[in-house]
């Protein structure tokens, strides 16, 4: 099973959250739900109501780090750097939708011109690459565990470690001792330069005194996620051979 997200950088917005949340968060000591913070919200917004689907994907993206107490979602102040980053990445794309959506309605001539320029000023703030991706975003992968992977060793096991790389990037996992279904839970981040390469993972099997034997293979587009919205699922293994039928989940 493996988490997958692409993420941007944004230091100076960050800190800027953090500080005026961390006062709201304080207060509310045993965690703040999302009706807290649209409420929250609502009394800082200048232009009526917070729009609440976008405090529904904020904690939507905490899922990890939620707390649910009487079928309420509770985020608390210890997760506070984890809730300015979705936030700010909730921001980002409701931003951009907008200016598409308002792009493409009819205007005055003079409006539109007017809006025109104010939208190739946002766009070129966000300074997105050729293939869409803002700049400084990078990926962030977990993986979580294997099942069911094809045993290499002559005691019908293996001691599988996952590689993970992305253009000349690589990380690897530590490698679990005689299991088939190893659990290595372990989180990389890789920087996004074009978004026209791969995400690649390859599943081997650790050996003393040979080669590592190969266990199975998954690439993914990085453009798969490209609106940002985590994947969190299991991943059919492959092999070199396309014609060849495989086993393993990652």
């Amino acid at each position: 099973r493996m988490s997958i997200r692409i993420l941007r950088r944004n230091n100076e917005r960050k800190q800027l959250i953090v500080k005026e949340l961390l006062p709201f968060f304080e207060r509310n000591n045993h965690g703040v739900t999302t009706m807290q913070f649209k409420q929250y919200l609502d009394s800082r917004c200048k232009n009526g109501k917070y729009n609440p689907e976008m405090v529904k994907s904020v904690f939507d993206r905490m899922n990890e780090h939620v707390d649910i107490e009487r079928g309420s979602k509770k985020i608390s102040v210890d997760y506070l750097n984890e809730f300015s980053d979705a936030f700010i990445e909730v921001e980002e794309i409701y931003k951009r939708k907008q200016l598409e959506i308002l792009s493409k309605k009819n205007m005055h001539t003079d409006q539109r011109y007017e809006f025109e320029d104010r939208y190739k000023e946002a766009k070129a703030i966000e300074k997105t690459n050729d293939h869409g991706i803002m700049e400084g975003s990078y990926l962030t992968v977990r993986v979580v565990e294997a099942r069911n992977l094809k045993p290499m060793d002559n005691n019908n096991s293996s001691d599988p470690y996952a590689v993970v790389s992305i253009e000349d990037q690589k990380e690897e996992t530590q490698f679990i001792e005689s299991n088939l279904n190893p659990k290595w839970d372990e989180t990389f981040k890789f920087e996004i330069r074009t978004g026209k390469h791969q995400l690649v993972i390859l599943v081997l099997d650790r050996d003393l005194y040979a080669a590592d034997d190969f266990q199975g293979k998954l690439t993914l587009d990085i453009m798969d996620f490209k609106d940002q919205m985590k994947v969190d699922k299991w991943f059919d293994l492959h092999s070199t051979n396309p014609h060849e039928p495989w086993q393993g989940e990652i």
